[in-house]
């Protein structure tokens, strides 16, 4: 039976607490382990065992298997070189070196601009699909996974 009176959680758990009370006798009997004689694992004793390379490896591992699968993203990372080597070869057609500089700047600066949003998407995606909280759960430190990002 449920009490539909109850204000609070704390009057929640009071109420259960009664409840196992009334079931197993007095308190001190509900406050007893009862041991089903389960073994606990050894590895359960053991330390655990980090390697920072080891988790800066599977990033960078992990990170090109992501951009590999898709065509867009391969071409993100391509386009930058790609566009700074159109620059050299159209750089000999200007005959000015202000005019020189002012276009290999340009292109540059939009390689650059496509290279830095190819990079700074992933650390977003992960963050926006819970995939870095899932990572920390799992173990990875936070310097071996910027140094990951960053190495890539």
């Amino acid at each position: 039976r449920i009490s539909l009176e109850m204000n609070s959680l704390e009057d929640t758990y009071v109420n259960i607490g009664l409840h196992e009370e009334k079931y197993f006798g007095d308190s001190k009997a509900s406050s007893t382990n009862h041991n089903l004689d389960v073994k606990i694992p050894q590895c359960f004793g053991n330390e655990p065992k980090y390697s920072f390379w080891g988790q800066v490896g599977a990033l960078f591992t992990r990170r090109y298997y992501v951009i590999s699968r898709t065509l867009r993203d391969i071409i993100m990372m391509i386009l930058p070189a790609v566009l700074l080597l159109i620059s050299m070869g159209v750089l000999e057609t200007v005959d000015n070196d202000i005019g020189k500089i002012n276009f290999y700047l340009a292109f540059v600066t939009i390689a650059f601009s496509l290279n830095t949003a190819a990079y700074c998407a992933f650390p977003v995606f992960e963050r926006e699909e819970k995939i870095r909280y899932v990572m920390d759960v799992m173990g990875l430190r936070v310097l071996p996974y910027w140094l990951g990002t960053l190495l890539f």
